[in-house]
């Protein structure tokens, strides 16, 4: 390009150095791009661990030691997290415990050390019941336009048929590189379960503040980041600190207690997660700020959790047909998330830690196959309100479908609740959808007619004003 400002006079060489200087130019902004996406996990990891400390902060000589039952894959190693869970969900019934972090949940800040992210850098549902969640991290940066067109489902087309052959078929369609940043996000689900830390001295508390504060220990049954014999070696365990407005301090106050039963600490709209452990300093090392979405309804309206029936004969056999699955709604929100399915040609990288390791390690190979088959779990966002329509998934092909469709592995599918026992009892419920089965561990719907009306709610008012 001629860079004499006094030479007004252009050739078509100065147009093609001008277009060949343009494309460098966008080949530097796409591979910045390219390197902060993938580049998002790793930052979120070093965030949430301090870098890798945060195994040496849960220890017994650090004053905060821990039972192998407290760490998040447990249950699901060991391979009954559906009995476990179920039995949690009846005590948290018998005994009217509820849990003060109910809603949906934004995070405005997740921050450690001298790094953090906020919801620019990435979309966040949380949506927690009083028993199950579904906790969904999807990094902005994600090129979810390209996906969505990788595989856009047409309404004629059987749902079964885009859940097994077409899914693949939008997995097959991607690169390698593809795969590495498909990895770079997030989905996990499971059960939460809430204590006092009051008068427990099992562990060093930073602050008398903090000995007053309810605690969270997360139980994870479906997992992005987990691999078979990798599990997490810490536990998913936080303090809440809950932004009280006037009135809801006067109420705690009055209420005298930070049990999870009957007279819980009242719900707020903002909150902050702590981390449970310390480091060096004696300063919780990561936290986390979560604020309530609109329509929630602050945890007091509708609350539904629900969990795919587990066939304990096909667990052997795997497939489509025995994935783990978790539905949760509050308000007009849901998310979901489905476990991944099994492969029959899968290779072992036996020094890999987690997901987004394996899949590079895989890709690096040019072992596609275990990739994929990694890659296959998936969950996501929606509303009641659009008709019970998906708009924010791991798998952004999936935008669009009616959640049913897609959870119930069968085109145009009916939900069907039906009473076993006591009609007011949900735990006696058997619900259908699709092709597969779902047991309840909540529900604030009173009966079971009720709830088949409101699942095939189909975004208009008709079907919800009957309720």
């Amino acid at each position: 390009m001629n860079m004499n400002p006094a030479n007004t006079n252009t050739t078509d060489d100065d147009h093609v150095n001008a277009a060949a200087d343009d494309d460098d130019c966008h080949d530097l902004i796409l591979g910045q791009w390219e390197r902060q996406h993938l580049e998002w996990s790793a930052k979120q990891g070093r965030i949430l661990t301090d870098s890798g400390n945060a195994l040496r902060y849960y220890s017994r000589e650090n004053g905060f030691p821990f039972v192998p039952s407290e760490l998040p894959h447990y249950y699901l190693e060991r391979g009954d997290s559906d009995i476990v869970f179920k039995q949690w969900a009846k005590i948290m019934k018998d005994k009217q415990y509820t849990s003060p972090i109910i809603g949906v949940w934004d995070r405005p800040i997740f921050a450690g050390r001298w790094e953090h992210t906020t919801n620019e850098d990435e979309i966040v549902y949380n949506v927690q019941t009083a028993t199950l969640f579904v906790d969904l991290r999807i990094p902005r940066s994600k090129p979810v336009m390209n996906w969505e067109k990788l595989l856009k489902h047409p309404q004629q087309q059987h749902v079964h048929d885009l859940h097994s052959s077409r899914q693949e078929e939008a997995f097959q369609s991607m690169s390698g590189q593809d795969l590495r940043m498909f990895a770079r996000q997030h989905v996990f689900g499971g059960f939460s379960l809430l204590s006092t830390m009051e008068g427990d001295v099992t562990h060093a508390c930073p602050t008398e503040h903090h000995r007053s504060l309810l605690c969270c220990t997360r139980h994870h049954c479906i997992d992005w980041n987990y691999i078979p014999r990798k599990p997490r070696p810490r536990p998913n365990k936080w303090y809440i600190d809950m932004l009280l407005s006037k009135d809801d301090e006067e109420s705690a106050s009055n209420s005298n207690t930070t049990s999870v039963g009957k007279s819980p600490l009242p719900s707020c709209n903002v909150w902050k997660e702590l981390s449970y452990s310390t480091d060096e300093n004696g300063q919780c090392y990561y936290y986390e700020i979560w604020k309530r979405r609109i329509g929630d309804k602050r945890g007091e309206g509708l609350r539904l959790a629900m969990r795919r029936k587990r066939n304990r004969e096909l667990d052997v056999v795997g497939g489509d047909d025995n994935i783990d699955g978790i539905f949760v709604v509050v308000g007009d929100h849901f998310n979901y998330i489905l476990g991944r399915t099994s492969r029959r040609h899968e290779n072992k990288y036996y020094h890999v830690a987690n997901l987004v390791e394996l899949v590079d390690t895989a890709i690096e190979h040019g072992d596609r196959e275990t990739a994929i088959s990694y890659l296959s779990l998936d969950g996501g966002h929606g509303t009641i309100s659009s008709g019970w329509k998906i708009d924010c998934s791991i798998q952004p092909w999936h935008h669009g479908m009616r959640v049913f469709d897609r959870i119930g592995g069968d085109g145009g599918v009916k939900v069907v609740v039906e009473s076993s026992g006591d009609d007011c009892d949900f735990f006696a419920w058997d619900i259908t959808i699709g092709n597969s089965s779902w047991e309840i561990y909540e529900c604030s719907v009173g009966t079971a007619i009720e709830l088949e009306i409101l699942l095939n709610h189909n975004g208009d008012d008709n079907s919800r004003s009957r309720l």
